[in-house]
């Protein structure tokens, strides 16, 4: 149980530090697709493409999902839990 509980403690620290990242790299282009509805953030800690007329959301969305998954990755392994536990951390954090 000791270890669950560090390993959530890890997960919420690891995914405001994505969060933080995600958003510095991408500001201006990811805050203005979410205000205009091109994309928006899922329960699955990935963004999903709204408007696949927007060609630059897809391509962002792409992205951002690579390297959100690269990221996920490295943070369970470093736990020793699974990704999907990491992606719906982040996906809390990310929804707020």
């Amino acid at each position: 149980m000791k270890k669950t509980t560090k390993a959530i403690k890890h997960l919420s620290a690891a995914s405001v530090f994505l969060l933080v990242i995600t958003s510095q790299a991408w500001a201006l282009n990811l805050q203005e697709a979410k205000s205009n509805g091109f994309v928006k953030e899922t329960a699955t800690g990935y963004l999903i493409v709204v408007d696949t007329t927007q060609k630059e959301a897809v391509s962002l969305v792409e992205d951002i999902n690579v390297k959100r998954k690269n990221r996920y990755t490295e943070i369970a392994n470093r736990n020793n839990v699974p990704v999907r536990s990491v992606e719906k951390q982040a996906a809390k954090k990310l929804m707020k």
